[in-house]
């Protein structure tokens, strides 16, 4: 399946007649890739879900235009120890390939967008995924502890990717700077 992914420059959106279990979920999004899943919804719900989703891949530089000092988007960025390929959708962490899911991606993506700044499950539910349903709140959680064992050196103890207790995450670029320098 990965190499289905890496031929798809797109969103890959999972649509089911009916609801799976929070597990299978789960498994769906870390095994296959997939950007988004819709359960027993509307035309209307999956085009609004899909559009949102082709912003998302075709505005990727835009996203992180805040990041720079200048104007220009690059498609090349280094923050917090990792290189950032936005043309690619890839990051490497001292030159080898953090092989990121599409979804893992974006959420790194936001957390860079808004360096050092607490964000609550619900600001990241709407901005990355589009919605604040239960089961999306729920899959952050796994999303971003995924995320954590691919950019952390010791994911049960991050620097990077930090839970603020009761307020939601952290993008400590901070912190990473100190160790370094």
């Amino acid at each position: 399946m990965t190499i289905f992914r890496e031929k798809i420059p797109g969103p890959i959106v999972l649509l089911d007649s009916k609801r799976k279990s929070e597990s299978v979920v789960n498994d769906y999004f870390v095994k296959y890739h997939f950007d988004d899943y819709l359960a027993n919804c509307s035309i209307k719900q999956i085009t609004a879900r899909i559009i949102q989703k082709v912003w998302v891949y075709q505005n990727k530089n835009q996203l992180l235009i805040k990041t720079k000092k200048h104007s220009e988007p690059t498609e090349k960025l280094k923050v917090a120890g990792l290189n950032v390929d936005l043309n690619h959708f890839k990051v490497f962490n001292r030159k080898s390939d953090l092989k990121l899911s599409p979804i893992e991606f974006k959420l790194l993506l936001f957390f860079i967008s808004n360096p050092d700044t607490v964000l609550s499950r619900i600001k990241i539910a709407t901005e990355v995924w589009g919605n604040t349903n239960g089961a999306t709140l729920r899959i952050i959680d796994t999303h971003i502890s995924n995320l954590r064992k691919k950019i952390e050196e010791d994911p049960k103890n991050p620097r990077l990717l930090t839970t603020v207790r009761g307020f939601g995450y952290l993008f400590n670029t901070k912190s990473k700077r100190e160790a370094e320098g």
